[in-house]
């Protein structure tokens, strides 16, 4: 079965949100709020206008209870008009590809040049703890690998091109810009903020990664994994978005315990006691989820206050 949104429904999401704004408000710039970090909406007071995706024609609802209702929320931040895109659905809810990123096609016909995309993410590099700030440099993506791709179908000739290069996905501009407002901030400074290049790895979910898949993305390059952002990167890149990507790193995905069944099998039956039993210390592998480390989900207003500056400055 072909995985296709038609382009009329484009379209009709975008007559039906027009209706509801200002005719001469144009949104330039729009933010993908990840899971926990909806708060970044809060930066809209001015101008505010909300519209829930059960009221737009062709957008789909998440299926997670625990979830922020998804919905646009559009209005003005540093004098910049802009939309943000909060509760949005994920593959793994059992939607469509195509479903799920149909809200970066509409951004982008009404009229957004830039996407800032944020979510959570463990680390697989020790050098990322939780509580940093990465900014995405580039991605692995097996699922797009696989097959699992958005882009596959018809093409929205119209919106982009059928062959798309990823290798520049993330916009240099706005990652050097990130790093600058982040080291001329005396604020982030005194907070003692990190930010840190980053390879993300992108996974289907909801289950999470077993050790060895973890071991294995970290000996591919990866730096953290996610189960959300690249789809709506990959989107956002066909239709010639420029794309800057904040992920924060909420829990680890590394240094587990390595544990023996034969040698563990071997001590019992000699009477010695074992220290490799299973703990459910080893069960700390949590992203993109409300259940990720609370010391990393308390960064997100440090990161809101980036967000505000790198607006500021474009």
């Amino acid at each position: 079965m072909i995985d296709t949104v038609p382009s009329s429904t484009c379209q009709e999401a975008v007559s039906y949100i027009k209706s509801l704004l200002s005719k001469d408000f144009v949104p330039k710039i729009g933010i993908a709020c990840g899971t926990g970090l909806n708060s970044i909406a809060d930066l809209i007071v001015e101008s505010r206008v909300e519209v829930l995706f059960t009221q737009i024609p062709g957008f789909v609802h998440s299926t997670v209870l625990t979830k922020t209702p998804g919905k646009l929320v559009f209005g003005i931040i540093e004098d910049t008009p802009v939309v943000a895109l909060t509760g949005s659905c994920k593959y793994y809810e059992g939607y469509t590809l195509r479903q799920v990123t149909l809200p970066i096609r509409v951004m982008k016909l009404l009229g957004i040049t830039t996407l800032i995309v944020t979510n959570a993410s463990a680390s697989l590099n020790p050098d990322l703890k939780i509580g940093d700030i990465g900014v995405v440099e580039d991605h692995i993506s097996l699922p797009s690998i696989s097959g699992l791709n958005p882009l596959v179908g018809p093409n929205y000739s119209k919106m982009g091109p059928r062959f798309l290069s990823m290798s520049e996905a993330y916009c240099f501009k706005l990652r050097k810009l990130a790093f600058q407002v982040w080291l001329k901030s005396p604020e982030l400074m005194k907070r003692k903020v990190e930010l840190k290049d980053c390879v993300y790895c992108y996974t289907v979910g909801p289950s999470f990664e077993t050790r060895a898949e973890c071991e294995a993305l970290c000996r591919l390059g990866g730096d953290v994994v996610g189960s959300s952002a690249i789809p709506e990167v990959q989107v956002a890149r066909h239709c010639n978005i420029d794309v800057l990507c904040l992920t924060l790193i909420t829990t680890v995905a590394h240094g587990y315990t390595k544990k023996s069944a034969k040698e563990a099998a071997i001590n019992e039956l000699k009477g010695v006691s074992s220290p490799l039993s299973a703990t459910s210390n080893d069960i700390f592998h949590f992203h993109d989820t409300g259940s990720s480390n609370k010391s990393g989900l308390s960064r997100h207003a440090d990161l809101v206050s980036l967000i505000k500056k790198v607006i500021n400055e474009l």
